[in-house]
């Protein structure tokens, strides 16, 4: 009878026996024969090429550890020869008991030096969507005789449990990456591909159905990155169940948090993410091209098809604020922009970097007066440089609302209303308005940089605009009061440089101002000395009053192939004085010849006499260097006039009254107008000039009126001595022998 102790002990030896043999087959199997057969497998489940270039590594435990090295999967057959996923190294500990349940339990993966390419075509489609090759048909068995009936086939209940197999279930438990290399191109937006470097990766979860912590130290192009918190679990994100999102991040100078979830994880879709960003400096983040002012952004991100939705968003930056929603379609080409935003203040002098003063008061190169390899303008000649406009890769439409918009200058502008439009080699029409001086300036602007030049457009209308409103406006009250503006301009031209665009603009300009008074200090503090002694010239009061009362002033001008050109199109009216202009000003070569015509009115004592002569003066030169002279044609005609009147001492009224009649019809005098702005709005006709009546040069009529009013007749006997003082005084002047 055989004894129960005898019984173990031959169990237990041959136990040990057997685990002795799985140990020795283990230990001498070697999965390298088998990198062919395996290779071709993971081939056929991803429907790329899979390569194994290295050896195949195994250690024995309860949780085996197999290693592999030099693993690629192939490429899209669209995305070049380069392999989608190279790995120098990869180690996985997998437990075995799990297995028997049908659950893969990972209990660590190491990946060393990954470099993983993801990439889109024209169409959108993802390098990363595998598609598993169709398995191999099964051989069909011999046809069976007729004479033999083809049997049924028998269920096999073992074989339909088999086919009917659970899924396969994930438990990954922790998951390291090092050194890793993630490129990202799209081929249907274009441009430079995308970097990131990743120091170190780790995922670690507690197990199955838990979520996993996320720490990541990396770079994304050259700015350092950082990522820590927790993602939804990794066997509901395999499976393609929404994944929760909880990361906080950091980069240079920025960070923020991401919160919400992804309902296709696996796709990139069903984003529904809440995104803060703040930033103590955004010019650490952007250079110098900015100012150094602390950033808040927050918005929530959404997917509407291929597109997606910035809600809720909400940007500070300084003191300037904006709000609205955007939505952005990657998958338009170029890419496409649009939405709604609204900022209560866009304080752009804030916004914009501080430019450093020019030194040595503006007499560097391409300065008014110095030369720089070419003749220097006042209208900069720089080119404009619309390289990036025509590479522009977007095309965007977004009104916004402006309650209080700051100008770089300081201007400060009210109810703003802009609706941007920008295109590949395009800005507009951008449609604008706003409040100014108590009424409503609006406007079209237009940069179209597609033709051989660029080419601008501008268009402005504005009504019911108070000057003295807008002095006040800017801290100037003392300088205007009251004189509503009305105006209208219509300009376009093209060029390479502002200034060639100057020289080929075409257009009109309409400046109609109303009643009101004008600080005569303005002159001054506008254009200098020039204009100074223009304001002496039309206001002879301007010395002994420190207003001007101003009834009206026009500037109604055609502008054609870059040149200004009127005739009594520019007029301005005072208490005292009226004044018409005729003349040119070419923006090209930057020239001006413009007469000027002041009339005092009457009963304010320079109407008759030597304050006559004072009328007549012409602005001619260049922008850079004009200058003031008495317009010598008017003065000759004038000059009689004043010759009258210091004849009238020895002669009637009527007799000096009649001379200057005289003379004025023998040198084309025209009529005084007592309304020059009607006449420059076009809505009386100009005064009609006389017509020279006396042949010769205008010596000889001057000499001719003088003889008949001194009464010199055939005798030769003068009448009048101071006269006939006059006269000879003249004679002289001409050179009459």
């Amino acid at each position: 009878m055989v004894r129960g102790g005898t019984i173990l002990k031959v169990v237990f030896g041959l136990a040990v026996v057997l685990v002795v043999a799985v140990v020795v087959l283990v230990a001498t199997f070697d999965l390298n024969a088998y990198k062919g057969r395996l290779a071709a497998e993971l081939g056929r489940l991803t429907g790329r090429e899979v390569t194994i270039a290295g050896d195949i590594g195994l250690a024995l435990s309860l949780t085996p550890t197999i290693a592999v090295e030099g693993v690629t999967l192939g490429n899209a057959a669209w995305a070049g020869s380069e392999p989608m996923v190279a790995v120098d190294r990869l180690e996985a500990k997998i437990a075995v008991v799990p297995l028997l349940s049908g659950i893969v339990s990972i209990d660590s993966l190491e990946l060393d030096a990954p470099r993983i390419l993801l990439a889109t075509n024209a169409a959108g489609q993802g390098n990363w969507a595998l598609t598993p090759a169709a398995k191999p048909a099964a051989q069909t068995p011999p046809a069976a005789s007729k004479s033999e009936p083809t049997p049924e086939p028998t269920p096999d209940p073992a074989a339909a449990q088999s086919t009917a197999a659970a899924p396969v279930s994930f438990d990954i438990r922790s998951v390291t990456i090092t050194d890793a290399l993630l490129t990202y191109k799209d081929g249907k937006a274009g441009g430079p591909p995308t970097t990131l470097t990743l120091k170190s990766l780790t995922l670690l979860s507690e197990g199955a159905g838990q979520p996993l912590d996320v720490d990541l130290q990396g770079a994304l192009g050259a700015r350092l990155l950082g990522l820590s918190g927790k993602l939804g679990a990794i066997d509901t994100i395999l499976a393609g169940q929404p994944m929760a999102v909880d990361l906080a991040f950091e980069t240079d100078g920025l960070s923020g948090t991401v919160k919400g979830s992804v309902a296709e994880p696996l796709k990139g879709k069903g984003l529904d993410l809440a995104v803060v960003a703040r930033a103590a400096d955004l010019s650490d983040l952007a250079g110098n091209s900015v100012a150094a002012l602390p950033l808040d952004l927050s918005t929530r991100i959404t997917q509407d098809g291929a597109a997606y939705r910035l809600g809720d968003l909400a940007l500070r930056l300084g003191a300037s604020s904006v709000s609205g929603a955007l939505r952005i379609d990657p998958a338009a080409k170029p890419l496409a922009v649009t939405g709604v935003l609204a900022a209560p203040l866009l304080d752009l002098a804030e916004l914009l970097p501080k430019r450093p003063a020019l030194s040595g008061g503006g007499g560097g190169a391409g300065a008014p007066g110095t030369s720089s390899g070419r003749a220097a303008t006042v209208i900069p000649d720089t080119p404009i440089d619309v390289s990036a406009l025509v590479g522009l890769p977007l095309r965007a439409d977004v009104p916004i609302t402006i309650d209080k918009l700051v100008l770089p200058n300081g201007i400060v502008l009210d109810k703003v209303a802009l609706r941007a439009r920008v295109a590949p080699g395009k800005i507009g029409p951008a449609d604008f308005s706003t409040a100014l001086g108590g009424g409503v300036l609006a406007g079209v602007v237009s940069l179209d940089a597609a033709g051989a030049a660029p080419s601008l457009a501008l268009s402005l209308k504005g009504e019911r605009i108070v000057l003295g409103a807008l002095a006040r406006d800017l801290g100037k009250s003392d300088l205007v009061e009251e004189a509503p503006l009305r105006l209208s301009v219509d300009l376009a031209g093209s060029g390479a440089s502002p200034h060639a665009i100057a020289q080929r603009l075409n257009g009109t300009i309409l400046l109609d101002v109303g009643p009101g008074r004008i600080n005569n200090a303005l002159v001054d503090l506008i254009g200098g000395d020039v204009l100074s002694q223009v304001n002496g010239l039309i206001n002879p009061f301007a010395a002994k009053q420190s207003t001007t009362g101003l009834r009206c002033a026009v500037f109604n001008v055609p502008v054609k192939a870059g040149v200004l050109t009127w005739d009594r199109h520019l007029a301005l009216e005072t208490d005292r004085m009226t004044v018409a202009s005729t003349g040119s000003v070419a923006l090209g070569p930057e020239t001006l010849d413009v007469g000027v015509r002041p009339r005092p009115r009457d009963g304010v004592g320079l109407e008759t006499g030597l304050g006559r002569i004072t009328q007549l003066f012409r602005v001619s030169g260049t922008f850079a260097k004009p200058y003031v002279d008495v317009d010598v044609a008017q003065a000759l005609t004038q000059a009689v006039g004043t010759a009258a009147s210091l004849g009238a001492a020895a002669a009637t009224m009527g007799g000096s009254v009649a001379l200057g009649q005289i003379a004025g019809s023998l040198l084309g005098v025209e009529e005084d107008d007592p309304a020059p702005c009607l006449t420059a709005l076009g809505q009386k006709a100009p005064p009609k000039a006389a017509s020279q009546a006396t042949p010769g040069t205008p010596a000889e009529a001057l000499r001719g009126v003088l003889d008949s009013v001194i009464g010199k007749g055939e005798s030769g006997e003068g009448t009048t001595q101071p006269a006939e003082t006059l006269k000879n005084t003249l004679d002289g002047l001409f050179k009459r022998q």
